[in-house]
């Protein structure tokens, strides 16, 4: 026995969907229209991003940051009157094709420091090594990776002289 109704409770607790009735000899062609927001991309990270500091790094095989450097990052953010949980640290080893704007979207951040990692990687453009610069209304500091500071001073010195300028 087929249900017929025209009742409109009856109808709206049977359809979840707006329904059109389209004269179809006064119509050539219908739009439909998708109202659903794009999928923002979801990050794996490290830390609780309290002051909105985005830290990229470029590590195969870790899942967030290796330990020796998560230690050097707590002792660097220490310096700063911060402590790892202050920042998001995010691993772009096994992310290719991960934008500068899905960054920022997810992060909402107000800095980033990329260890190592090339800023057109990210569809940034150009950055100067170890000098903050803003792009949409985001500090960015390019510096040396982890592996490349370890056994330099003056690179060290170079990249603490700007990290430090983005202390909040």
């Amino acid at each position: 026995m087929p249900l017929k109704t025209t009742h409109p409770l009856a109808l709206s607790r049977l359809f979840n969907e707006e329904i059109y009735l389209i004269d179809r000899a006064e119509t050539t062609s219908v739009v439909i229209s998708d109202n659903r927001k794009p999928e923002v991309p979801s990050f794996e990270y490290f830390g609780d991003n309290n002051k909105y500091l985005l830290i990229l790094v470029d590590q195969p095989g870790e899942i967030h940051i290796n330990k020796e450097n998560r230690d050097d990052l707590e002792k660097i953010l220490k310096a700063m009157n911060m402590e790892l949980r202050d920042a998001a640290i995010f691993n772009l080893a096994d992310r290719i094709g991960t934008n500068f704007q899905e960054l920022k979207d997810f992060f909402a951040c107000a800095k980033v420091v990329l260890f190592g990692i090339d800023p057109a990687r990210l569809s940034l453009p150009a950055i100067p090594g170890n000098q903050i610069v803003e792009y949409q209304g985001v500090k960015l500091l390019a510096t040396y990776s982890f592996a490349e500071m370890a056994d330099s001073r003056e690179k060290k010195a170079a990249f603490w002289n700007e990290m430090k300028k983005l202390q909040v």
